[in-house]
């Protein structure tokens, strides 16, 4: 019920734009409140491409490295530095276009319905666990993993966050 209360979402989207206000490279699209309500989210129009269409952002001439390098910084800012984290990060919820004015890419983040407002603590963890994924050391990660219930999905957890399963001989 909480991803179709529009006014969660509004307040999400905006802490979510104030959070990125300073950072021209992600955008939320701005909310307009006086046509907003519980059941309707008045906002900005953005044209974008989504952030899996690969050949249209070629086609624009938008290098897809810097795509993943922003959506990259993106959610690592969210979970490791604001108080909230977009939990539904899929390609239509990933818009991408130039900075208006410039010939750099920019990732626009939509659909703010659903966000997770982790416990105290839970930056911590994330990091550490994090740390020990990058440096491959399965023991540490079944061992912060079981913290939460996940011990058997480390490996999966590793290899869908770093790229490398922890037995990767690439380090």
């Amino acid at each position: 019920m909480k991803e179709i209360d529009f006014e969660t979402e509004i307040t999400n989207m905006q802490n979510c734009r104030d959070f990125f206000q300073s950072n021209p490279s992600i955008y939320v699209p701005q909310v307009y409140h006086q046509y907003s309500s519980p059941r309707i989210c008045m906002m900005e129009f953005i044209h974008g491409i989504k952030a899996s269409n690969i050949s249209a952002l070629q086609k624009e001439g938008i290098d897809t490295r810097q795509v993943a390098s922003l959506c990259i910084e993106a959610f690592s800012r969210m979970i490791f530095q604001a108080p909230f984290l977009h939990v539904d990060p899929h390609a239509g919820n990933l818009f991408v276009r130039f900075i208006p004015g410039s010939t750099k890419p920019q990732l626009v983040l939509l659909d703010h319905g659903m966000y997770n407002y982790p416990q105290p603590g839970f930056t911590e963890f994330m990091q550490e666990l994090w740390l020990a994924m990058v440096k491959q050391d399965r023991k540490e990660v079944e061992r912060l993993c079981r913290i939460y219930g996940m011990e058997k999905y480390g490996q999966l957890l590793s290899l869908s966050l770093t790229g490398r399963s922890l037995s990767s001989q690439n380090k």
